[in-house]
């Protein structure tokens, strides 16, 4: 299976993942947002002109900046007075949609890294862990997870880390871990492996809202 797109809207793009059963992960990105009029520069220019701009038409001049905001750059929108504006002077910097990738089962999301890369925040199972005092090693977890197609934290932060991922939201969890309730030590892990700060690495748990991000 190829990488997939679609465009619209928002954008949405999808890639095969490393499982016993065909898996895929989606990486979800919003449209860039254009940055903001400086209307100290513009409002001199609309008053001067608005009189000539309501005999052309425009019943609320103030459209005009609606009509600007989204020309193209080095398009240009000639005022009555033959004062011509151009958007990239009058427009602040467009700011980047936010990216979040959300993956299935998996032991290992390769594949998606290209459009993982970067993204604000990405949804990863984190089956298994080496518990304290529970007689496993990380080898030995990890290799056992492969297996099966699913992730330990090593695995995940690794990952995570390749991709340059901002916050990682961890599901999926065996009941052993969610039993024991040992998310600290699944964060503490995934922290130290990615480079990440522990603040952006959250446990997933039933009914979470995740915002502010």
């Amino acid at each position: 299976m190829d990488i997939i797109s679609s465009r619209g809207w928002n954008d949405c793009s999808a890639a095969p993942l490393s499982h016993t059963v065909p898996t895929v992960g989606y990486v979800v990105e919003e449209p860039k947002t254009l940055g903001n009029m400086n209307m100290q520069l513009l409002q001199p220019i609309l008053d001067q002109n608005y009189d000539d701009l309501v005999k052309a038409g425009w019943k609320h001049p103030a459209k005009v900046v609606s009509e600007i905001k989204l020309m193209k750059t080095g398009e240009t929108f000639d005022m009555p007075d033959g004062t011509q504006v151009h958007p990239e002077k009058y427009r602040g910097e467009d700011r980047n949609g936010r990216k979040i990738a959300i993956l299935g089962d998996t032991s290992n999301a390769g594949k998606t890294l290209s459009l993982v890369e970067g993204a604000d925040v990405m949804v990863h199972e984190c089956t298994n862990a080496s518990l304290p005092g529970d007689g496993t090693t990380e080898n030995s977890v990890d290799r056992a997870l492969r297996n099966r197609g699913h992730s330990s934290p090593r695995m995940v932060g690794e990952f995570a880390k390749k991709a340059k991922v901002k916050r990682l939201l961890l599901n999926h969890l065996s009941q052993s871990i969610i039993k024991r309730k040992d998310f600290r030590h699944i964060q503490k892990r995934v922290a130290h492996v990615s480079g990440l700060p522990m603040s952006n690495v959250v446990v997933a748990e039933d009914l979470m809202v995740f915002k502010n991000f």
